[in-house]
């Protein structure tokens, strides 16, 4: 009888396990959430240092909420993205206008650019922040598709 209940809850663990694998269709209410949405998209951006003077901004791709990975024959990016950068934490505003594709709050101010351009069937991209390489950022693509054009956000990623 303990050798059953004891494979039995090992067979539950591995199932349970191998569930919490996949993301599930849910709402992401922090701003510092690594996968975000924005609009109808989704676009995780990770952070990381590479010396005292620069951080490196590094993205998988662009996702529609309900229909996975963006293929670059759906919708044109214009070819750059703006940086925007805070020493302060995203609000509670900056939040709701990255859901609704709108402008960000005063806090967050430009600090340069990068080229955003498909590779392999994917907008998978990097760039360099060197003028002030600590703080929280987040990146601004315009996009177009074939219904409308819009703004696409990045989720905020903290580099301290």
């Amino acid at each position: 009888m303990v050798k059953r209940s004891v494979l039995i809850s090992t067979l539950l663990l591995l199932f349970l396990g191998r569930c919490a694998m996949t993301e599930m269709p849910m709402p992401h209410d922090n701003p510092l959430d690594r996968i975000y949405d924005s609009g109808d998209y989704r676009m995780v951006l990770t952070g990381t240092i590479v010396s005292l003077t620069e951080s490196q901004l590094n993205w998988s791709g662009i996702f529609r909420v309900e229909k996975g990975e963006v293929d670059v024959r759906d919708v044109q990016m214009n070819g750059s993205a703006v940086i925007y950068r805070s020493a302060a934490e995203p609000s509670a505003a900056d939040l709701d206008a990255v859901k609704k594709a709108q402008s960000l709050s005063g806090a967050f101010s430009a600090v340069g650019g990068c080229s955003v351009g498909p590779k392999d069937e994917s907008y998978a991209g990097a760039c360099a922040v060197t003028s002030t390489p600590k703080g929280y950022f987040i990146l601004k693509f315009p996009y177009r598709d074939s219904s409308k054009s819009g703004t696409l956000y990045s989720n905020f990623v903290e580099i301290q």
